[in-house]
């Protein structure tokens, strides 16, 4: 099994950044998860496979593996995929983030599930195990790992399990509202940063570690005070410039600082 270590989300404080919009964007760019369903869930401790969460805590490290949704149609609902208007339908539990045209809305933000029940808060520092099945992308795909996911149905913070289970249940739903699918679209693209992760084609098939922010050490905390079984984790990618774009704000960085320090000198 391929480990790989993430680099930690965030900006440092007074940093600018600048997202450039392209014409010539390309169509498909993603990270597609494999489908992880009942066969992807741990079984072991510590997990030799499949994705969990790694939770150190003065006494000692804790794992978090994928959850199992039960529902009629079995225990699939532990990860998934939301665009703007659609969702990876029943037992469908791959996760995909990032750009595909064949899917309505072109743009797909994921989930992953994981099952806290009898863990201890007290976490003070953890790690995302991810598991990568292809890397669809000419250079990078930056995809953060958000808290936004327990702001749907009136959740208000990352302790809400009820909304947790809200959208596992709707991606196991045979035809879930419209408004409901919009409404976790946009919730998965939003909250505090957990973690980042540039992939590239070189994170094919790979299990990749991935160290969580300081917001997800306090949102875990607050969610095992409270006694919460579920946490769920939303995906989004970031867009980051071309190569091409990238010289070009750079060139243009340089030409900006050429004509401030003429300005200064006359």
């Amino acid at each position: 099994m391929k480990h790989h270590m993430g680099l930690l989300g965030g900006v440092a404080a007074g940093s600018i950044v600048l997202i450039l919009a392209s014409a010539t964007a390309r169509a498909d760019n993603y990270v597609y998860g494999a489908s992880s369903g009942i066969s992807q869930v741990p079984t072991t401790t510590p997990p030799t496979s499949g994705n969990y969460l790694i939770l150190t805590t003065a006494g000692g490290t804790e794992f978090a593996p994928m959850a199992s949704y039960p529902t009629a149609l079995g225990a699939n609902g532990d990860s998934g995929w939301f665009s703007s208007g659609a969702e990876s339908g029943p037992g469908n539990d791959a996760y995909i983030t990032g750009n595909v045209s064949s899917v309505n809305g072109g743009h797909l933000r994921s989930f992953l599930g994981f099952n806290t029940t009898g863990l201890l808060a007290g976490v003070t520092s953890a790690a995302l195990v991810v598991n990568t099945y292809q890397v669809v992308t000419t250079g990078t795909e930056n995809v953060d790992f958000l808290g936004g996911i327990n702001l749907v149905n009136g959740g208000t913070a990352a302790t809400s399990e009820t909304a947790a289970n809200y959208v596992l249940s709707t991606e196991q739903n045979v035809s879930p509202a419209p408004s409901d699918i919009t409404n976790i679209y946009t919730a998965l693209g939003n909250g505090p940063i957990y973690g980042t992760f540039g992939y590239t084609a070189a994170d094919d098939n790979a299990y990749e570690t991935i160290p969580l922010t300081p917001s997800f050490i306090s949102d875990i905390n607050s969610a095992l005070g409270n006694g919460q079984g579920l946490f769920v984790i939303g995906e989004d990618d970031t867009t980051v410039p071309e190569p091409a774009s990238l010289s070009i704000l750079m060139l243009g960085g340089t030409a900006l600082l050429g004509r401030r320090r003429r300005s200064q000198l006359i």
